[in-house]
């Protein structure tokens, strides 16, 4: 767990950018029930931390020992990609997140992983556990699947093993008990009229179960179509940020940042992103945000691709990161004693319009005043929501903590 904390650790001293924000203390210390939590493990287990670690051990702030950790990481996270393709493209830049070929690599990765699995070893246990040997039973069954298919049926020319999973079974039979009452055990017949009653409701389920929404509603198409006039609908799409966006916020604040340190290497991941989602596509405004040449602050970046062969990612100028790293300190240092203000979001942008300096933005005069715009919703965006997900992270360790301290109290009679 050393590796964790150095990245926890350090994380929790950046100003306003973070390697690893889902790393919490729950991940490093977790307690009974939290053990068995799939999501902790899956975010334990990700692209970002193995990157966050291999930065840190090329700036020398974690031991070497720790590129075996973040080698395990990277590798469970394409695994995890593997056994979750549902694209037939690149998703996010992600080759092992596409559907599986003879082309993708991930054959080559099954292999790889599968004599991981074989050789690992448990210090501390008599026997290896279940999940252990369940990896590779999974593993040589997508593999069977596809030889199978791709030999027979010449048509078939992917797979999406994301769809290899039970779950729209479990769902049709969690209809069907649920118009059977409390029978647990229902006779043939009760089970047939259960399975028609629940074709009649559309196939609807309570939803709260441990299973994803299987798309059932292709099935039942016709049917619908036949009980429901046809209506027009619009749908708009806004503009959004990516979620990936949101990852990347610390709360903390030091005056002097060096272009090595994480905070500024993690800023310079969201300036990536921020480029990547402006929709302007002037190229004068292209050379102003991004740079011509790799710096020490896309360290991160680097380590953030997933091929070593073609760069996807955007590396932004540093006229941009500086910009944004003043932007993010500006707007959390107002929140923190302006927040429980109306109208925070004219505020704030009076105030960044007039506190940052846009001179870097005069070569292309003609979007200068929308890509501040731009730029304002993009870090206003970030700051809020982060912020906001720190108060309330906050605000639910102070009340743990009262809460303990009123049992302990309550158990020495005060």
């Amino acid at each position: 767990m050393e590796p964790y904390k150095g990245v926890y650790e350090t994380d929790n001293t950046n100003p306003n950018f973070v390697f690893a924000p889902c790393l919490k203390q729950e991940h490093l210390n977790p307690n009974t029930k939290q053990k068995v939590k799939v999501k902790l493990a899956v975010q334990v287990l990700s692209h970002s931390i193995a990157a966050g670690m291999y930065a840190k051990i090329s700036q020398g702030e974690l031991s070497s020992e720790a590129v075996t950790t973040a080698n395990v990481i990277a590798n469970m996270d394409k695994l995890f990609d593997c056994v979750n393709a549902r694209t037939p493209d690149l998703r996010r830049g992600k080759p092992y997140s596409t559907n599986m070929t003879n082309n993708t690599p991930h054959l080559t990765h099954f292999t790889l992983m599968k004599n991981f699995f074989k050789e690992m070893t448990f210090l501390g246990c008599k026997r290896a556990p279940p999940s252990q040997e369940g990896w590779i039973w999974s593993i040589n069954g997508i593999e069977r699947i596809w030889r199978n298919l791709s030999s027979k049926h010449k048509s078939i020319k992917s797979l999406e093993t994301r769809r290899l999973q039970q779950d729209p079974l479990e769902n049709i039979f969690g209809c069907i008990r649920a118009n059977c009452g409390c029978n647990s055990n229902p006779t043939a017949g009760q089970f047939v009229a259960g399975l028609k009653t629940a074709v009649l409701s559309n196939l609807s389920f309570i939803g709260t179960g441990n299973c994803e929404e299987d798309q059932n509603q292709v099935i039942l198409t016709n049917f619908k179509s036949l009980l429901s006039p046809p209506t027009d609908t619009h749908t708009a799409y806004a503009t959004i940020l990516t979620d990936e966006l949101e990852e990347s916020v610390n709360s903390t604040f030091e005056c002097s940042l060096e272009e090595s340190s994480g905070e500024i290497q993690a800023c310079a991941y969201v300036c990536g992103f921020i480029v990547k989602n402006n929709l302007n596509k002037c190229e004068i405004c292209k050379k102003i945000f991004v740079s011509e040449t790799q710096e020490r602050s896309h360290t991160f970046i680097d380590f953030k691709e997933y091929s070593d062969l073609k760069k996807s990612l955007k590396y932004a100028s540093k006229n941009l990161i500086n910009c944004i790293e003043s932007s993010a300190t500006m707007i959390y240092d107002f929140l923190e004693a302006e927040a429980y203000k109306k109208k925070l979001k004219g505020t704030i942008k009076v105030l960044f319009k007039n506190s940052i300096n846009w001179k870097f933005l005069d070569e292309c005069p003609e979007h200068k005043d929308m890509n501040i715009d731009y730029l304002f919703n993009s870090v206003f965006h970030i700051c809020m929501k982060r912020f906001c997900i720190l108060k309330n992270r906050q605000f639910a360790e102070e009340y743990s903590a009262s809460a303990l301290k009123r049992k302990i109290d309550i158990l020495q009679n005060k």
